[in-house]
């Protein structure tokens, strides 16, 4: 009897030890988890190459600006808003005239999926860009509002510091300048390549 009240103590104690060190190693693995999360505000900045057109010809160039924005971290589903502004030299030269895009921004909104230090995401919102046409008849500027979608990767080299490589297409409303002949209408059409880097609060 007395053989069987220790075992069965053993057996409680080893019972509670490993409940012990299933807990330790639960809260553990969670910290470490925790350790390489994206939930936060973060700011920074990117540079990258345009390529696109203005029905018919093709435009080209390069962007430089900066970002902000906020992620909510939800398992590993990223949920989040980032606002940029910059400016490009994407523009054409042709026969008699000349086209730039300047200052652009945009608002959109992210859903991400996290593999630990990468995330992938899609992106989507409004942008705003100013237009500036040059002819023999002088020179016109528009701003035209449009949309912006695209996607990317991001990687985490610090708990705080993230860098990114992105794709983003841009689908401004026509706009309508006099030139000789008669008015010409551009329709912007613009994929820009980015890659930045932001440090997260």
């Amino acid at each position: 009897m007395s053989f069987l009240r220790q075992a069965a103590h053993a057996t409680l104690a080893l019972c509670a030890m490993t409940a012990g060190l299933a807990t330790s190693t639960s809260g553990a693995w969670a910290q470490s988890a925790q350790r390489n999360n994206w939930q936060g505000v973060y700011i920074g900045g990117h540079v990258g190459g345009t390529v696109g057109s203005m029905s018919p010809a093709t435009t080209s160039g390069f962007v430089a600006g900066a970002h902000i924005g906020v992620n909510g971290h939800f398992d590993r589903v990223i949920l989040g808003v980032e606002a940029d502004a910059g400016a490009t030299s994407n523009g054409n030269n042709g026969l008699g005239s000349k086209f730039r895009q300047g200052n652009n921004g945009s608002m959109r909104g992210r859903i991400g999926y996290s593999f630990d230090r990468v995330m992938v995401f899609g992106t989507g919102g409004a942008a705003v860009s100013n237009y500036e046409y040059k002819t023999t008849l002088g020179s016109m500027s528009r701003m035209r509002m449009g949309t912006v979608i695209g996607g990317g990767a991001e990687l985490l080299l610090t708990e705080n510091v993230a860098v990114r490589g992105e794709l983003l297409h841009y689908n401004f409303s026509k706009s309508s300048f006099a030139n000789v002949g008669g008015p010409s209408s551009v329709t912007p059409r613009t994929n820009t390549f980015r890659a930045g880097m932001h440090y997260k609060f």
